[in-house]
């Protein structure tokens, strides 16, 4: 806020609130911006961008990573799938498996037993 030379309140741009002007910053003739002669320069100027820090080479910086990201993913995947899909079927072939035999099993059983 830009106060007015002889102003002791001012309002709020932003609340609408009256704001008074604490004694040593009051002015009787002179705005509180300084002329532009007095004006002085920023004490803190950026640096300019060094070599390398455009948003293509931090891509490239970090495409390792995001490669082997995407195996380890794809490895994630395959091994879910395997949990899900063929193990089960893996176990319901051992299941059917585990029948024949029981059934060959007793009709040996029997047939020996009859004398046949």
């Amino acid at each position: 806020m830009e106060p007015l030379a002889g102003k002791t309140h001012i309002p709020c741009p932003y609340c609408a609130t009256t704001v008074t002007i604490p004694d040593n910053l009051r002015t009787n003739d002179s705005p509180l911006i300084p002329p532009p002669s007095r004006r002085t320069t920023p004490s803190f100027v950026p640096p300019p961008p060094r070599e390398g820090d455009d948003i293509t080479d931090v891509l490239n910086q970090v495409k390792p990573f995001a490669t082997g990201a995407m195996k380890a993913y794809g490895f994630w995947f395959m091994l879910r799938t395997l949990w899900r899909r063929v193990v089960p079927a893996c176990a319901v072939i051992l299941m059917i498996l585990c029948l024949i035999v029981c059934a060959a099993s007793i009709l040996i059983i029997f047939l020996s037993q009859r004398g046949g």
